[in-house]
């Protein structure tokens, strides 16, 4: 069958795709074996598949499991499958357009410690190529598979039809789907176990009522149960011992999931906050009466380098001393401050300071409401940790913002009708979208560099909100780019104006002289020494230079 597209996206030329996705026949496509020889599953075998939120709750267990799994010697070989489904259910930036997260189901759980790196771990270190006996880890695309049967017929299944089913819906068919074409795949009844890992009651309660039984769906305590039982060989004592060591594992889990969520949410727990997790100002008094009793620093805001959802702020105490502050916007740190802004900042305490997570991470598209994955330390990182602190106030922003080189997003549809909201994306990345008002036709500020000015930032919303100043030029036009980037890194090269020039000596064509009174006041070294400057080359201000003088030394 030929595989036929189910996605495509472009970038406004048309010409360069950016996302794409195909549907894949199942029965054309090979299921990575357990081990390299390739041999058939078998009743000995067990194919572990685990949903979005038990691998993000249980994440140290299923790693421990895949490590150690030559503690179970009736398991001969062990499968752990990463869906597709799973991961876009776990990552808070989504790729797809159809899926939603404005229930807020999954907003606000915060990840596993390096969650996106230990997973990618897992599978570089087990994978098929890895030459590990008895154990593989194996990515499954479940959402852009199709299965062509014998007699012609096939999966109809496609996650682009399903926009208005719920999140937590969605991610339970594709879960139990991806489990019956693995089965179907492998051999179908009695070939392997095949168990879903999740905590979801509405699969749990469904086992029985399921006709296929290659496949069963277990929780946690479930497959601790199915794994001692798997141990025959071993006796009560040994048992026990096992059970314990996984029973512990397995509370560690839970404690460490509550712990991230907790401290996660705990930071807004004092205040109101909205969607994105932004909180009123503080009055001017307190901010003045915090500041003086040293509760509250002022500081300017500097958005990092390598994530824009990351900055830095450094104060100095009392002492001299200089402290430097890390906010993070994924918890609403940033509190509608931007880049450069002066802000008043409130330490957060110790139990509640945070590791910063550093280089962003690469998607295909993201969508401007949607946060990224939160990151919280385990009692493994707590030694990363950095102070943290929140923005409760504003000093002066909206006079100390410059204006922004910016470009319009493009729009189609019941939006482009509408001529006076216009979302804009500035050159610089660490400054957020900006919401412009206009006049001005879509049409004639399309592919234009935009001077706009920040006006202010309402609670509730995604982004700020300002207005157009002027048109810049074309997108591409080289004079125009130039000069966009000159305005961006604050280099001013207008001419100089009438009264600056007027300060300067008057200079005769025959030249200019030092007068002789200038010269009575200075020490003349013109003739004695050799006098050079320091200034670079092409300096227009030739103030500094120095003088060398030779002696003979006997």
């Amino acid at each position: 069958m030929t595989n036929r597209w189910i996605f495509r996206s472009f970038q406004q030329d048309a010409r360069i795709r950016h996302l794409e996705r195909y549907h894949h026949n199942l029965n054309q496509t090979e299921i990575p074996h357990n081990t390299r020889t390739r041999v058939p599953p078998s009743k000995d075998d067990l194919i572990l598949i685990p949903d979005g939120p038990f691998l993000r709750k249980y994440l140290r267990f299923v790693e421990e499991l895949v490590q150690q799994h030559v503690s179970f010697p009736q398991i001969k070989h062990l499968s752990l499958v990463l869906l597709e489904s799973a991961a876009e259910v776990m990552d808070h930036r989504n790729s797809s357009p159809s899926i939603s997260l404005s229930s807020g189901e999954f907003r606000t759980e915060a990840a596993a410690s390096n969650e996106r790196k230990r997973i990618v771990k897992l599978w570089q270190e087990f994978n098929n190529d890895a030459g590990h006996e008895g154990v593989i880890v194996f990515p499954f695309a479940d959402l852009a598979y199709r299965c062509g049967g014998k007699d012609g017929d096939e999966d109809d299944f496609d996650i682009f039809h399903y926009e208005s089913m719920s999140v937590k819906d969605r991610s339970r068919c594709a879960l139990m789907r991806a489990a019956q074409l693995l089965s179907r795949k492998v051999g179908g009844n009695n070939v392997a176990n095949i168990i879903v890992l999740s905590e979801d009651d509405l699969l749990l309660e469904s086992n029985d009522s399921r006709a296929d039984a290659s496949v069963q769906t277990m929780n946690c305590d479930t497959l601790i149960a199915f794994l001692m039982n798997s141990c025959i060989d071993m006796n009560e004592s040994e048992k026990s011992l096992m059970a314990e060591y996984w029973g512990s594992l397995q509370q560690r889990c839970q404690d460490e999931h509550m712990q991230r969520n907790t401290i996660a949410r705990s930071v807004a727990s004092d205040i109101e906050t909205d969607t994105y997790g932004h909180f009123e100002y503080t009055p001017d008094d307190k901010l003045q009466e915090g500041i003086s009793q040293k509760n509250l620093f002022r500081g300017a805001l500097k958005v990092s380098n390598e994530n824009p959802k990351e900055a830095y702020c450094t104060i100095k105490t009392s002492d001299g001393t200089s402290i430097k502050y890390y906010l993070n916007e994924i918890h609403g740190h940033f509190n509608r401050a931007i880049h450069e802004d002066s802000v008043i900042i409130q330490p957060l305490p110790r139990e509640q300071w945070e590791q910063p997570v550093g280089k962003r991470r690469l998607v295909h598209i993201v969508s401007s409401d949607e946060n990224e994955e939160p990151q919280s330390a385990d009692e493994e990182d707590k030694r990363n940790v950095v102070p943290t602190a929140r923005v409760v106030g504003l000093h002066n922003a909206n006079r100390q913002r410059r204006k922004y080189v910016a470009t319009m997003m493009p729009i189609s549809g019941a939006l482009r009708r509408d001529e006076n909201n216009i979302l804009v994306v500035p050159m610089d990345f660490k400054i957020p979208r900006i919401r412009i008002k206009t006049r001005i036709g879509h049409d004639k500020i399309e592919n234009k560099r935009l001077l706009v000015e920040i006006d202010g930032w309402t609670l509730g919303s995604s982004g700020p909100t300002g207005h157009f100043v002027k048109i810049l030029g074309e997108v591409g036009d080289l004079n125009t780019e130039i000069a966009c980037l000159l305005r961006e890194h604050c280099i001013d090269l207008s001419p100089f104006s009438a009264n600056a020039l007027a300060c300067l000596p008057f200079v005769e064509e025959s030249g200019w002289e030092i007068d002789s009174d200038e010269i009575s006041r200075r020490r003349d070294l013109r003739k004695t020494c050799r006098i050079f400057s320091v200034d670079p080359n092409g300096c227009q201000d030739i103030d500094d230079a120095m003088h060398a003088k030779g002696e003979i030394i006997l």
